[in-house]
């Protein structure tokens, strides 16, 4: 199945989803509705809000929930309503282990699995211990993870502190992981003034990508909005390259406006603004 922009893939999202914020798929749904994205968005968790702070809410891990996930994915994969795998939090290893099954039993074969490894940011795991090491098993299926520099270390076992370590752990997953062709890292070391993004495509040289650093509070969020940008314009049939780049740009514009008006990501107000973003040179992309 081809892909263009009037022709997009069709997405499965399972992930987070939160009552109050904005996380997880309360973030896809409104990128993936707004860029014209066929999707279907199924919840591992729901929370009263974000994990950083106090909040309540249930894991979907009870044997009739994996057996309605399990039927779920089996309906769309028939249907081939899941050429895109986009995955986040996960709220127990039941549905990691679930989702490792589907693949081996082939009851989906996506053409792209982007894996989000959600564990934590700025030295705090969000998840269990039992969660953080089902990992590894996910990582033989997908072929683009997307970690911020924390969970990268977790997923290296190992504390990385500069690009050079950056570059030697992402080489080192795509040795371990034949299957993984791609490494985005969204927060490597960079100067206090700059945000910096990695991507690491399996025989290509490393890519660095920086921008000024946005004065404002931290934005919760922000790497569920990049990982639903980029797999939304593979999905329009860009190449994974120049998704990362227009993924990474527009999440900029986006943190850069909300900081203009509040402590939230303002989605609604800026996704019609990031659609603009680089327009010409976008028409020019592989």
């Amino acid at each position: 199945m081809s892909a263009s922009t009037s022709n997009p893939l069709p997405l499965v999202s399972w992930q987070s989803n939160v009552l109050l914020g904005t996380l997880g798929n309360k973030v896809a749904r409104s990128v993936y509705d707004f860029l014209k994205i066929p999707v279907t968005c199924l919840d591992t968790v729901l929370f009263s809000g974000s994990a950083s702070r106090s909040s309540f809410g249930l894991t979907f891990d009870s044997t009739e929930w994996l057996d309605f996930f399990r039927q779920a994915f089996t309906l769309l994969g028939q249907e081939e309503k899941c050429q895109i795998l986009h995955t986040g939090f996960f709220g127990s290893p039941k549905q990691m282990q679930l989702l490792c099954e589907l693949f081996q039993e082939r009851v989906i074969h996506p053409q792209l699995f982007l894996l989000d490894p959600v564990m934590g940011d700025n030295g705090k795991m969000y998840v269990s211990s039992q969660v953080a090491q089902s990992y590894p098993k996910l990582l033989s299926h997908c072929q683009v993870i997307t970690p911020n520099l924390f969970e990268l270390e977790q997923l290296c076992q190992e504390s990385i502190s500069t690009f050079d370590q950056v570059l030697e752990a992402s080489n080192g997953l795509l040795l371990r992981y034949p299957n993984l062709q791609a490494i985005v890292v969204t927060s490597v070391p960079s100067p206090s003034h700059q945000v910096s993004l990695s991507f690491l495509e399996r025989n290509k040289k490393v890519q660095k990508l920086s921008i000024p650093r946005s004065s404002g509070p931290h934005l919760g969020g922000t790497g569920d909005l990049f990982s639903s940008l980029l797999c939304s314009h593979y999905a329009q049939g860009t190449s994974l390259s120049q998704s990362v780049k227009r993924a990474f740009a527009q999440t900029v514009s986006v943190v850069r406006y909300s900081h203009s008006q509040g402590s939230t990501l303002c989605l609604h107000d800026s996704l019609p603004k990031t659609l603009l973003l680089n327009q010409d040179n976008a028409q020019n992309d592989p």
